[in-house]
């Protein structure tokens, strides 16, 4: 565990936060909108553009989202990831894609 998350554990209880880490898996490659993942929805580094729905954002402020939304979906489910049927169907979307379906 780096420095940084030992402060955030010690830190966010302090001030009224919770602490939820999510799998960082594909957030960067993943859709926000669609949710569709390819490593052709990053043509250049700072570029998201998902090649599913069109949807362009920033690529770090893509991934960011997704972060996000992992986070909130956690605390719902109480860090329980496969509580829920909409948990479920996320968990779909974080798994490594078949090269069938990048291609």
């Amino acid at each position: 565990m780096g420095l940084a998350v030992k402060q955030l554990h010690y830190n966010c209880p302090q001030h009224g936060s919770v602490l939820i880490e999510v799998q960082a898996r594909n957030t960067s490659l993943e859709c926000a909108v669609c949710h569709y993942i390819s490593p052709d929805n990053r043509p250049l580094r700072a570029v998201f553009q998902c090649v599913a729905c069109g949807h362009a954002d920033h690529a770090d402020q893509n991934a960011g989202i997704n972060i996000r939304e992992r986070g909130i979906e956690l605390a719902r489910t109480g860090g329980q990831p496969g509580v829920g049927r909409k948990a479920s169907k996320r968990l779909r979307a974080w798994r490594q894609p078949t090269l069938d379906a990048v291609a």
